[in-house]
């Protein structure tokens, strides 16, 4: 088994996931399981090749029991080590560390069933593997110094963390496809969050705010949002609109009825849902950006400095997701448009 090949090994120098050398991990009594991450930590970092449908199938690699079997596992060794560990003190140490090996034992176990999913996983599942061991590996890493601390101030909230990590582990994606849309999802409420906001804006100077005649205290400002001013608004919202739209059907092409089959269209094949997954995120944190500078007062220089970033990640969606109408290119010219006009009024 997996854990059985890595017991024992000696720790060694280099970088850590925990931001330096693992130096002082040896102090403590799951030492062992922070030098089992060092080995195969790197394992996770890999960059996926798993791109294709063929060496990425939308089958789970690992069932959803399984995921559950190991989580229940490593949920009952840290109960078990931190409620022991919170009434031991220097004398018992030597008592501790049975139980401290169960605790390896089981994180050890885990990290072989992740792997296992990780050996057919493209880059977002990948990417979703990576931070849900590492997270888990550094709260036990701190859950070992905290019961290695004279009195245990941190051994509770550490605790508490570790078992935060472990839920973790049944809330993975099962397959590619799940942690595709799961990824766009996460963009599509961050799209729907700014979207909110641009029309709050424009609700609150048109009156229709609910706000609009209080006491002036509106995050928007006071001042009559000017002509121009409103059309790089109503723009900038217009090509939000249609970005979500985009990512709403990357999002249903997801489910694996309508993604998987030999007439799939060639936009929903795993590799092009990826690079949809990974331009949207672009799109959105591009967005926050140009909203952050055109709402409360136009700043005309950082919203053209946005624009160009926005434009580029845009064409990079609309080329992901076969754009042929152009609705995307087409709505981040109207916002260039209005922002031209608001520049030679300013």
């Amino acid at each position: 088994p997996f854990w059985l090949k890595t017991q024992g090994r000696n720790s060694h120098s280099g970088p850590s996931i925990f931001g330096g050398p693992m130096a002082a991990v040896s102090n403590h009594l799951l030492a062992a399981a922070s030098r089992v991450w060092q080995d195969v930590g790197p394992e996770f970092a890999k960059e996926s090749t798993a791109v294709s449908e063929a060496k990425a199938p939308n089958g789970d690699a690992v069932s959803t029991d399984e995921l559950k079997k190991v989580a229940t596992w490593m949920e009952h060794t840290v109960t078990k080590f931190s409620a022991s560990a919170s009434v031991a003190d220097a004398k018992d140490h030597e008592g501790l560390k049975p139980i401290a090996a169960e605790v390896v034992k089981a994180f050890t176990a885990t990290l072989g069933t992740l792997l296992s999913m990780r050996r057919c996983a493209g880059p977002s599942l990948s990417r979703e593997l990576l931070e849900v061991a590492r997270d888990l590996a550094a709260a036990i890493d701190a859950l070992g110094a905290a019961a290695q601390a004279e009195r245990h101030p941190l051994l509770a909230q550490s605790a508490g963390k570790a078992l935060e990590r472990i839920k973790q582990i049944e809330k993975l994606s099962p397959h590619n496809h799940a942690s595709i849309r799961r990824r766009i999802l996460q963009s599509l409420a961050q799209l729907r969050d700014a979207n909110r906001e641009l029309k709050e804006a424009l609700s609150a100077d048109s009156g229709d705010g609910a706000d609009s005649e209080g006491d002036g205290d509106s995050i928007f400002g006071d001042e009559a949002i000017a002509p121009e001013e409103r059309a790089v608004l109503e723009a900038l919202a217009a090509a939000v609109t249609e970005v979500e739209e985009t990512l709403m059907k990357a999002s249903k092409a997801c489910v694996p009825s309508a993604s998987v089959g030999d007439h799939a269209d060639p936009i929903d094949t795993l590799e092009a849902l990826e690079e949809t997954a990974v331009q949207g995120a672009l799109v959105a944190h591009a967005v926050d950006g140009v909203a952050a500078h055109a709402m409360g007062g136009l700043e005309v220089e950082e919203v053209t400095e946005g624009l160009g970033k926005l434009r580029s990640v845009i064409q990079g969606l609309a080329a992901a997701r076969g754009d042929s109408e152009g609705k995307l290119l087409s709505a981040v010219e109207t916002l260039q448009t209005a922002v031209d006009i608001a520049a030679k009024e300013s």
